[in-house]
């Protein structure tokens, strides 16, 4: 692969995240693609275990705003689980083909989208376990206000993975 400037710090800036990251190479697209979406689950799995906690001790204490914003940010992250295990993304697109030439204005553009997406549920996965350190040292936050804010920030992930998606579908 030939290296332009610019294009080693955008794919540095992915593989902070992800690891065995190879930038889309011919013979590798598969398995970034795969790499990709094992991260954002291994962050939507941490997210959703951070939130476990959180909802028991809400349970306990009787928040039943805090309940219902761990349940809906519960329910976002679920469905954007099922939305990366089961997108269509993937290998029967002309992109993961190594025949398939790519220019690098396209790959720089499915990088950009890999980034905001693992970057933006590192960030929420982050933003959970904070919560769950508030709620067990009993600070004195609006736990409602911060589990919304995070729902905002996985809707966004997730409307960056769908434009992932859809994008590649496009690339012929």
């Amino acid at each position: 692969m030939i290296v332009i400037p610019g294009e080693t710090l955008i794919l540095k800036l992915v593989a902070k995240y992800v690891t065995r990251y190879y930038g889309y190479v011919a013979d590798k697209r598969k398995e970034d693609d795969a790499a990709v979406r094992q991260r954002l689950m291994s962050e939507i799995d941490k997210s959703k275990k951070y939130l476990s906690n959180v909802l028991e001790k809400a349970y306990k204490s009787n928040e039943p705003d805090v309940l219902g914003a761990v349940k809906a940010l519960s329910n976002d992250l679920d469905v954007f689980s099922n939305e990366v295990q089961l997108s269509e993304t993937g290998y029967r697109y002309p992109f993961f083909s190594p025949q398939t030439p790519i220019t690098w204005g396209v790959l720089k553009k499915v990088i950009k989208y890999d980034l905001s997406t693992v970057e933006t549920m590192c960030n929420a996965a982050e933003a959970c376990r904070r919560v769950e350190n508030a709620v067990i040292e009993k600070e004195n936050r609006d736990i409602a206000q911060e589990l919304k804010r995070i729902q905002h920030y996985v809707t966004g992930a997730r409307n960056d993975y769908k434009d992932r998606s859809d994008y590649i579908k496009r690339i012929v």
